[in-house]
């Protein structure tokens, strides 16, 4: 766990290695008077707070590079402490002997995670923002970017206090009844207490999407299946853009899955190429007709593509119960030109289908607003918890008050049934940082990088 001191820490916030520019951070109490005693103004003038200079860094006589150098004093900084940044040119090299000449003036380097660190403990940012800020760091599209914003802009921590403040009225209305037990109607209170925890436990519960969270970050998992030379590789070819995937008239060429990304209205989508889906012999190939079935079974979306060449027959019947596929792909339109026949659309039934071919690009537009559309009905749903973390303490919140409720209904004293109420209160503050236990805050700020 790390501890908030007085030590002044230094670090690279830029990344590792060669580029234009790289720039180096400084905070706590030492880092004004540091970058005094290393930075000359090619003015000559002191340096000025808040206003970006150019000039060099000296050390013991020596010029070690030209930079570009600001002082940040005050609280109204990213830590709420004194910082300053130095603005050097991109050598690995020259990052780290500014980085030891700082160090000799008593700076440290900092941990990972420790500027934010020391933004939360000083108040400047929740625990929800710092998290908003690796989001945004990771962020793969547009739709994660946004996210991420309205995270860091502090939309979270705004819907979980107006759920803290409906939980403290619920505390607030027992605390009554405990402290004044002959001027409050018992069972009046029992019974608007019961009532509230599960419309509360009811709500929390409805403000949880770990998939839309997953969504944002990670994107949409689609996983092409079918028979073998179905058209699965010639399309996620066509989907990506670039010939990724080995196509040939042979069945089976593919052995093994391949996953490609690609971005569509701001997602990231991740399709999957999966091996032939038939019964083999081949060791090899039965290999990846495995990891097919499972790359299936964890996908966001399964697409069926059917040979729309070839005559079905028991087995299409069987692949689609066993894939139970989203969306079917009715594919080599360009070789067969025809409609879809009977026998085909009393197999789909209800399921939604799509006549695609790569080569004539058939469909593929159709297919992209699909998986558009899909996206943002999956991205619809209005959730203040979508991050893992979030969601699991709010559905433990959800648990302390469905056992309020079951508290009172099992006629439990009511000061007991304040033990749960407290509980999920708890819970809700872990979420934002308020009471969160030290492991919660250390695993949190490990997954930061240096610098930041």
């Amino acid at each position: 766990m790390m501890k908030l001191n007085q030590d002044t820490i230094a670090a690279q916030s830029t990344v590792s290695g060669e580029g234009g520019i790289a720039i180096i951070r400084i905070s706590g109490p030492e880092s004004i008077g540091i970058i005094r005693k290393v930075f000359r103004s090619a003015s000559g003038r002191e340096p000025e707070p808040r206003h970006l200079q150019y000039g060099h860094v000296v050390w013991q006589g020596e010029v070690i590079d030209e930079v570009m150098a600001v002082l940040l004093p005050g609280r109204h900084t990213y830590t709420a402490e004194d910082m300053a940044e130095i603005q050097c040119h991109g050598s690995q090299f020259i990052v780290n002997r500014i980085l030891s000449v700082l160090m000799e003036c008593g700076a440290r380097l900092a941990e990972p995670g420790e500027f934010s660190y020391r933004a939360f403990v000083n108040g400047r940012i929740d625990l929800t923002q710092a998290e908003a800020v690796m989001r945004l760091i990771h962020s793969s599209g547009e739709r994660s970017r946004r996210s991420a914003m309205r995270q860091m802009d502090g939309a979270v921590s705004r819907e979980i206090r107006k759920i803290q403040a409906d939980l403290a009225d619920l505390s607030a209305g027992l605390a009554a009844y405990i402290d004044f037990p002959d001027e409050v109607d018992e069972a009046e209170t029992a019974d608007n207490l019961h009532r509230k925890c599960l419309e509360m436990a009811d709500r929390l519960e409805r403000e949880c999407s770990e998939k839309k969270g997953r969504i944002e970050d990670e994107g949409i998992y689609v996983a092409l299946c079918g028979k073998p030379n179905a058209g699965k590789s010639s399309l996620l070819n066509k989907l990506v853009g670039q010939e990724r995937a080995i196509v040939t008239e042979i069945p089976g060429t593919t052995r093994d899955i391949l996953r490609e990304s690609v971005m569509m209205n701001g997602i990231r989508f991740t399709l999957t190429d999966t091996a032939g889906l038939r019964e083999t012999d081949n060791p090899v190939e039965k290999i990846g007709v495995e990891r097919a079935r499972e790359a299936i079974d964890t996908a966001d979306v399964r697409m069926l593509l059917i040979d729309s060449s070839e005559m079905p027959d028991d087995s299409v019947r069987k692949m689609i119960e066993e894939t139970r596929p989203d969306l079917i792909l009715i594919s080599k339109e360009d070789i067969s030109r025809e409609e879809p026949s009977r026998e085909i659309l009393q197999m789909i039934g209800q399921i939604p289908f799509i006549q695609i071919s790569a080569y004539s690009d058939t469909g593929v537009e159709a297919l992209k607003k699909w998986l558009c559309d899909r996206a943002d009905m999956d991205l619809s749903k209005e959730a203040v918890f979508s991050q893992t973390r979030h969601v699991e303490a709010a559905k433990r919140a959800a648990s302390h008050l469905r056992a309020c409720a079951g508290s009172i209904e099992n006629e439990m004293p009511l000061d007991l049934v304040n033990i749960d109420l407290m509980a999920a209160m708890e819970e809700i503050g872990q979420v934002t940082g308020e009471n969160a236990a030290e492991t919660v805050i250390d695993r949190v700020f490990s997954q930061f990088c240096v610098g930041k």
